[in-house]
């Protein structure tokens, strides 16, 4: 566990605001709990104590999707953070939520290795949650990072299609007025 403490000014006008705290520069590379109180104590009186998940890492998992069709995987790339180079080797895999029981709890499907391009592809779980995680060792360090949970929706639509979209003139009207209205035809490819 490590603690700091961090003056932050006070707010005038009780609008919101916002405060860059710096963070330590020896954490090792991995995910931390960031608690932060106003009260030393982090105690329950007259006080508020905020929770994020934080993860420390060079890696970054870009998305692009996927999942939403029929036998179709969940894509995206895995990259350096540092250079923005695809990541070659990485140990990708999903956290897939089970059905029942609380507290819900994810389990871990196949893993799969990126390709040179730091690209993978992994079989999608149609209605549930799932975690992206990645992994590899760089400069010696093993780095991992995940996802935030993502739902995966089955929405088997053909690829071409039209839609309209209707628009009213207003978003209210009252008894007797006339309603003009608009639509737009759309393809989608």
């Amino acid at each position: 566990m490590k603690t700091f403490s961090v003056d932050i000014p006070r707010a005038k006008d009780f609008a919101e605001v916002e405060h860059d705290v710096p963070v330590p520069q020896d954490l090792p590379p991995g995910s931390y709990w960031v608690l932060a109180s106003h009260a030393a104590d982090f105690g329950a009186t007259d006080n508020v104590v905020e929770a994020a998940f934080v993860w420390v890492s060079r890696l970054a998992i870009v998305s692009e999707g996927g999942g939403n069709r029929t036998g179709e995987g969940v894509t995206g790339y895995v990259v350096d953070v540092a250079t923005g180079e695809p990541l070659a080797g990485a140990t990708v895999k999903a956290f897939v939520q089970e059905t029942g029981g609380y507290p819900q709890r994810f389990k871990a499907g196949i893993p799969v290795t990126t390709d040179r391009e730091g690209r993978f592809a992994l079989p999608a779980v149609q209605g549930r949650q799932a975690v992206i995680h990645a992994q590899i060792k760089l400069d010696g360090r093993d780095e991992a990072m995940a996802t935030e949970p993502t739902h995966v929706w089955q929405h088997d639509a053909e690829r071409e299609h039209h839609a309209i979209v209707l628009m009213t003139d207003r978003g209210m009207h009252r008894p007797g007025q006339i309603v003009f209205y608009k639509g737009i035809v759309c393809l989608a490819d």
